[in-house]
């Protein structure tokens, strides 16, 4: 049955290059190209800047919802949301109409599903696949008072946030998430047992693998020096802090160790008051240490796999993942990896085997274990040796993309038997 044709709708937030900020983008673009690489004909409907819009992607057909984040008095991530939805939905019944859609995938992600799943499905199979639940990320960013305020009502607004994803997760016909400890922290959350497929994110192998890095250091000035690469937003879920912090310890045992970090600056510094680069750049600068830092920007995905090769060893610190799409890329880039031992890294990295694990929010482990790669040239080659062919051999495109047709299947059975 894989091989049946099937017509697709995907919904997704972002979606390179006008909204492909994150891993979200990353996902639906590699899974859309997949799908439409195998037959299948699909639209991925996300959002965009200016009026309505569609486009060809090669063979995918994207729709761009106008999307402004509106500053409501009260309750501003549930107003966004359901205003949201509502296009959404809005969007999922005039395609259904226009194509007679086999099956809907929606992630659970500010609930950009809860009209569709409430009022407009009719008998059309919905897939969910969990990405990061907001009750999730509001918990880890709770800490950072102006990010509480901003969100919370007297906390109502991320109560009712739970309430509408667990709406869209709950009323889907199948449920997928990338990775088991994700999996295991909603079933955790919920008081019936609920059926979720895990299917781990894949990664292009094809077009991340080691390469040259000569022009690109060249270019940096980077020739030379031991390069602890950081690639994804500067963020407090994302720990990124937490590498500054470890900084002064490596560089005392490797005077010509420099960090780089790609990614765009976000607002959600640890003290609440500047950006996350300001932060790290002040820390540094207190530290004496402002040189052994390169900043650049966000790349775009097509230029990122020449920016892995910069690194000596992939640092991502997070303090929650599900599954970060970052350490897939670096694996298949062949660089050895330090992370830390949480959500789905526990189940892309085995420690000292494909990477160095270390606990969430502990900077001098985190030192200790990037000197530990630096110091051993043979360990940091074991593990770039692993990482490619564990990326290769687990987590490529072609297995996640079958895993994903065979939920889309039953699904689609499902809802013929009802």
């Amino acid at each position: 049955m894989a091989s049946c044709y099937m017509r697709i709708a995907v919904t997704s937030a972002e979606y390179p290059p006008e909204t492909g900020w994150g891993g979200m983008g990353t996902f639906t673009y590699n899974l859309a190209h997949s799908l439409c690489h195998l037959g299948h004909r699909v639209t991925v409907i996300s959002r965009g800047s200016a009026s309505r819009s569609e486009s060809l992607d090669g063979s995918v057909r994207v729709i761009r919802i106008p999307w402004e984040r509106r500053r409501f008095p009260l309750l501003r991530n549930t107003l966004n949301s359901l205003w949201y939805s509502a296009k959404v939905s809005g969007e999922l019944i005039r395609l259904n109409r226009e194509e007679k859609l086999d099956v809907v995938h929606i992630p659970e992600y500010r609930a950009e599903g809860f009209w569709f799943t409430l009022f407009g499905r009719s008998n059309i199979p919905v897939v969910n696949r969990f990405s990061m639940p907001f009750w999730i990320d509001w918990k880890i960013h709770s800490a950072d008072g102006r990010e509480r305020s901003e969100i919370s009502c007297w906390n109502v607004d991320p109560v009712l946030m739970k309430c509408l994803e667990r709406k869209v997760y709950r009323s889907a016909s199948e449920r997928i998430s990338p990775s088991r400890g994700l999996a295991e922290l909603i079933q955790a959350h919920e008081k019936i047992s609920l059926d979720i497929h895990v299917i781990p994110t894949g990664v292009d192998t094809q077009r991340f693998f080691p390469r040259d890095a000569s022009p690109l250091r060249r270019a940096y000035g980077l020739c030379g020096k031991k390069v602890i690469l950081y690639v994804g937003r500067l963020e407090q879920r994302k720990g990124c802090h937490i590498i500054a912090q470890a900084l002064p310890r490596v560089v005392q045992a490797f005077p010509d160790a420099i960090l780089v970090m790609i990614g765009q600056d976000a607002d959600t510094s640890p003290d609440g008051r500047t950006s996350m680069k300001e932060y790290i750049n002040r820390f540094l600068r207190d530290a004496g240490l402002e040189t052994h830092m390169i900043h650049i920007d966000r790349q775009p995905y097509h230029r990122l796999p020449e920016f892995y090769a910069l690194g000596d060893i992939f640092c991502a610190p997070a303090i929650y993942e599900n599954f970060a799409n970052v350490i897939l890329e670096a694996m298949a880039s062949g660089l050895p990896i330090v992370t830390t031992a949480q959500g789905g890294s526990l189940e892309a990295v085995e420690d000292g085997k494909n990477g160095l694990l270390v606990p969430v929010n502990d900077a001098a482990t985190l030192g200790s274990a990037l000197i530990r790669l630096l110091e051993d040239d043979q360990l940091r080659k074991t593990i770039s040796n692993s990482n490619r062919e564990k990326s290769i051999q687990r987590f490529g495109l072609e297995q996640m993309t079958k895993g994903m047709l065979r939920v889309y299947e039953s699904a689609i059975r499902q809802s013929a038997h009802r």
